[in-house]
């Protein structure tokens, strides 16, 4: 007997109607952040993203919000774990800015070293957008104040990946 594991997203074009949808038993079914077909083609595309955050809460919270949108995560709750744990270059890093040990910023350039062109997110209520590194040839960062709404955090996601 073959047992075959079967994931079906349902895009929903409303709370109310993703509501509807979830007692059906299917595994997703949950309004995205966007409707627009770009977005739900990198999603649904299974990008690669690293995401370092130490609160656990916010850091299962995120991780849930990006696999229901179709990304692949994984997720750590140190830059030493992340830094040890990356054997291939993500789509993007998420990170936070005050983490245990090396900082977001440390960590970012730590990544930078080895995938020059990655993608970032710096997550933070207190980091300056003068602290991000940028410049000719980087890619850009993005910096996302806490606390912060799902919707600009998946919006932000998908305009980096893409």
């Amino acid at each position: 007997m073959v047992t075959m594991a079967v994931r079906v997203f349902v895009v929903a074009t409303s709370p109310r109607k993703a509501r509807r949808l979830a007692p059906t038993g299917l595994r997703f079914a949950a309004p995205f952040p966007c409707a627009c077909p770009k977005v739900l083609s990198q999603a649904l595309s299974g990008e690669f993203v690293v995401l370092v955050e130490d609160d656990d809460a916010l850091r299962h919270a995120l991780s849930f919000e990006l696999e229901a949108a179709g990304y692949r995560v994984e997720a750590y709750e140190t830059g030493e774990e992340a830094l040890s744990a990356t054997a291939t270059c993500p789509a993007l890093a998420i990170l936070d800015y005050r983490l245990p040990g090396i900082d977001g910023l440390d960590l970012l350039r730590e990544l930078r070293v080895r995938y020059p062109q990655l993608r970032a997110m710096v997550i933070s209520s207190d980091c300056a957008e003068s602290q991000i590194p940028s410049g000719p040839g980087l890619p850009r960062v993005r910096l996302i104040r806490k606390p912060f709404a799902k919707s600009a955090f998946m919006t932000g996601v998908a305009s980096l990946v893409g």
